[in-house]
């Protein structure tokens, strides 16, 4: 059950970085007003697209990761 566990850390600091990476995108494109710059139109949409799947994918790994540390730490008391 010991893999269980080091599956899950795995699946959750990917979900870490994967949050962290998108929101970095999203900062390093931010004026000092506070307005996110783009060069056009479709890297605007290309961009919110990706970040959110990103996003998403992060929630999903972090949940993921959480349940596999639980069902392993759960095993590993049996």
């Amino acid at each position: 059950m010991g893999m269980v566990l080091v599956v899950g850390l795995v699946f959750v600091a990917v979900g870490i970085w994967a949050a962290v990476w998108a929101g970095r995108r999203a900062f390093e494109r931010t004026n000092a007003a506070g307005v996110q710059e783009f060069k056009s139109y479709g890297s605007a949409v290309k961009s919110t697209a990706v970040e959110g799947l990103a996003k998403t994918a992060a929630v999903l790994a972090i949940l993921f990761g959480a349940f596999l540390m639980l069902v392993g730490a759960i095993g590993m008391g049996k």
